[in-house]
């Protein structure tokens, strides 16, 4: 299992004995983890997430090469994979999604050492097959569901969800109720 979002350092021993995969975006984290291997006597594998312009998390691109330098000084850390995602995949304009990956490339082709890349979301898993690398992230198309009205219907997608509530009451408002 690969944990995409945010790890507190003092979680590090947890994401070991529960056999978890972290994403590594800072030394702390990473520092912790090493730590924690080292007190077990293993190796953990992480996934460093590279930002390449969605701006929600993951190293800058010009901080991955010193975070990825770290990484490797450490001996209980192997770096799995790296990782990116894309902004605006499900849009009409592929520009972004193009950038996207040209840069993250660009900056994997530095570590050939890591042999495997990820970056492909559902819309870029429908709609962009360059971006599939090693493997795809499916999110919203694994429950059936197309990201936007812009993701052409390429596969068929059936919904294998949905949402059901009661009614439990009506409460009727007069104009300029708030």
């Amino acid at each position: 299992i690969l944990v995409f979002g945010f790890i507190p350092p003092v979680a590090a021993k947890t994401v070991l004995g529960s056999n978890l995969t972290p994403t590594v975006m800072e030394p702390d984290l990473a520092s912790a983890l090493d730590s924690a291997a080292r007190e077990l006597d293993t190796i953990i594998k992480v996934h460093v997430k590279v930002d390449t312009g969605l701006n929600r998390s993951g190293a800058t691109l010009d901080d991955a090469s010193q975070l990825l330098s770290f990484l490797f000084m450490l001996d209980n850390i192997q770096v799995e994979a790296l990782y990116t995602h894309f902004s605006s995949a499900n849009e009409p304009d592929k520009t972004p999604t193009d950038t996207q990956l040209r840069l993250f490339l660009e900056l994997a082709s530095a570590y050939p050492q890591v042999k495997m890349l990820h970056a492909a979301n559902s819309a870029a898993t429908l709609r962009f097959p360059e971006t599939h690398l090693n493997m795809v992230r499916v999110g919203i198309a694994m429950y059936g569901l197309y990201p936007s009205p812009y993701v052409e219907k390429r596969a068929a997608l059936k919904p294998v969800l949905s949402l059901k509530g009661r009614i439990v009451r009506i409460h009727p408002l007069k104009a300029g109720d708030c």
